[in-house]
């Protein structure tokens, strides 16, 4: 049955593979109360306390409208984060992003960078490097024609899917990230990463305006179907 964060995660994942991006949550809910309060009781790699009842109130009967669309944007970030700063620091996946509870995390791995390089990175900081290195690569591909059309699992990927519920997901998450209802960073975001020369190169090209003119389009054709 389709899971919330796995559909966001192979939807919307810049390497397009699932095994590529999950870690740090179980891949299921675990069967019991009592497996769940264990879990989380040495859980110190989450970057919120919050995460810690998403698992205590994560049920196999809950699946598929459990974790909730804006709880599983969160926790998606939270893997992307994790495998940015990896990616960006050359750390083994297997002792940071991929592991459900890895030696090296979000609350460590500032200090260990700030030692290794003399830099000074604190967790926002570095979660803020991350974000901007995914926004990065995410007007790359757009640049290269990436557009929301191109993030949806093969249809047999899931028994049953939930087309609504897929569709706000997406939604949910472009919105989360600061992009727009195709999943192109709006300029607003660019500009507030620094990234206002990448934001000026999508204008030049008429990335935003052809794709404001392709909604406009749509809902003409469209009709009250829109």
């Amino acid at each position: 049955m389709l899971n919330p964060i796995y559909y966001l995660m192979w939807s919307t994942g810049e390497k397009i593979n699932i095994t590529q991006i999950e870690g740090q949550i179980p891949q299921a809910p675990f069967a019991t109360k009592e497996e769940r309060e264990e879990f989380v009781k040495d859980w110190v790699q989450v970057p919120k306390e919050e995460f810690k009842e998403f698992i205590l109130n994560w049920e196999p009967r809950t699946l598929p409208y459990y974790p909730t669309s804006e709880a599983a944007c969160e926790l998606v970030e939270w893997q992307e984060t994790m495998h940015y700063i990896d990616d960006a620091t050359g750390i083994c996946a297997g002792l940071s992003s991929f592991p459900i509870k890895p030696p090296y995390h979000i609350h460590n791995l500032p200090s260990l960078i700030s030692f290794a390089t003399g830099m000074d990175i604190d967790e926002a900081k570095l979660w803020q490097i991350a974000r901007r290195n995914r926004t990065l690569i995410r007007a790359i591909n757009v640049r290269r024609g990436m557009r929301r059309k191109d993030e949806r699992p093969p249809e047999d990927h899931w028994r049953k899917r939930f087309p609504e519920m897929e569709a706000k997901l997406l939604d949910d998450y472009y919105k989360f990230k600061g992009w727009n209802n195709e999943g192109i960073p709006t300029k607003e975001t660019l500009d507030e990463l620094g990234l206002d020369y990448v934001s000026q190169d999508l204008e030049q090209r008429g990335v935003y305006k052809k794709e404001k003119v392709k909604v406009i389009k749509n809902e003409k054709n469209q009709g009250s179907k829109e």
